[in-house]
């Protein structure tokens, strides 16, 4: 609605394990289109961790002297090159809920082939002394870095699903990723 996007987003294992970094957040993005197809946002997330043994409604900041709420806040900005250079750079910075105040960079370029939309990243943190173990380091590290795929898949016609793989690799804990995503 008039450049602002309001969504649900949420990350579950598919083992019947309780995964202490399983999510369910809530974002608000605010779009602002510039000269030359060049694209600007600035966004807000909520990250809600249900098996934190937290309930819902604890907002306590870390420094709460009952403790840590379930929620940490996220504010991020991003810029999209034009059509003709599509280089996107984004930045966020943990701003409640994090004692460390980590920040997060990535650089994205977008491209298709067919029908199909690839996207080539690489992520890196700053680092926090005062919270290492939220990217896994106390310096600047690269953290995130592979290829994702993108298709719609037309399920009939009336309703399509997209639906994204992709993989990822951890440089600094030397590990890779398969993720699935389907959207509605």
């Amino acid at each position: 609605y008039k450049n602002f996007e309001f969504g649900f987003w949420g990350s579950y294992g598919i083992n019947n394990d309780e995964f202490e970094n399983e999510e369910s957040d809530i974002y608000l993005t605010y779009t602002y289109p510039l000269d030359s197809d060049m694209v600007m946002a600035f966004s807000v997330n909520d990250y809600y961790y249900p098996n934190a043994g937290k309930g819902w409604g604890n907002f306590n900041d870390y420094n709460d002297e009952t403790g840590s709420g379930a929620h940490m806040v996220e504010v991020g900005f991003s810029l999209t090159g034009p059509t003709g250079f599509p280089l996107g750079l984004s930045a966020y910075c943990n701003v409640f809920n994090d004692p460390g105040h980590n920040i997060y960079f990535q650089l994205d370029y977008p491209f298709a082939y067919g029908e199909t939309n690839l996207n080539l990243f690489v992520g890196a943190t700053g680092g926090s002394q005062q919270n290492p173990n939220y990217y896994g380091t106390d310096k600047f590290a690269v953290i995130n870095m592979g290829l994702q795929v993108q298709k719609t898949i037309k399920l009939s016609e009336t309703l399509s699903v997209p639906a994204s793989i992709a993989y990822t690799m951890n440089p600094r804990l030397e590990k890779s990723y398969l993720v699935l995503g389907l959207g509605f």
